[in-house]
């Protein structure tokens, strides 16, 4: 979440929208790019591919979520 926040993925969000943002954010990464949450485990770092991969996937759920099509869940 901080790496969304302070790479501006959040920006456009409003404070209401926080915390589903973050609910959503963790089980779309868990369902769709389980990889990522375990690179970050094993690498304890933010490689350059890591970031590139991770905002990725930020800004696809992101349009989802801002278009009300995803919460996370769907796998």
């Amino acid at each position: 979440l901080l790496f969304a926040g302070t790479k501006g993925f959040m920006d456009e969000l409003e404070l209401e929208q926080m915390h589903a943002f973050e609910n959503g954010l963790y089980s779309f990464i868990e369902n769709r790019n389980p990889e990522i949450f375990e690179a970050i485990r094993k690498e304890k770092q933010l490689t350059d591919a890591l970031t590139a991969s991770l905002g990725d996937v930020i800004t696809e759920y992101k349009k989802d979520f801002l278009s009300g099509t995803d919460d996370g869940s769907n796998s």
